[in-house]
């Protein structure tokens, strides 16, 4: 289940209008979430961002000392780590998910054959 999860998210990847891949921010954004959230314990959601009049980006945050922090995933030089970040894009979300319901939407998009 975790690989038919993991290969529709990539297939997926950034949202936009005409349906074009963009960079893997959806996969990104749930590695990051679910890792974090995983072994730190923190609350962790999805920052949906719109970039241009047809893409969306997805970012996580995690709920770090009482403040939605975004992360991002950063190569150490012998293996990825999740780390509090900025946001990546300056403007500011338009809406916010938790990760459960941001998978459960991007499985309903792949679905679609989106």
């Amino acid at each position: 289940m975790i690989r038919i999860l993991l290969v529709c998210l990539i297939l997926t990847s950034c949202v936009t209008l005409d349906r074009n891949p963009q960079p893997h921010c959806v996969i990104n954004a749930i590695y990051c979430a679910w890792t974090w959230g995983t072994f730190k314990q923190d609350k962790v959601r999805i920052a949906v961002t719109k970039i241009d009049p047809r893409t969306d980006h997805s970012q996580a945050q995690a709920l770090i000392d009482g403040k939605w922090t975004p992360l991002t995933e950063q190569w150490t030089g012998d293996h990825m780590e999740i780390v509090p970040w900025t946001r990546h894009y300056p403007q500011e979300p338009y809406r916010y998910l938790y990760l459960k319901d941001w998978i459960a939407e991007q499985l309903r998009y792949a679905n679609q054959g989106g």
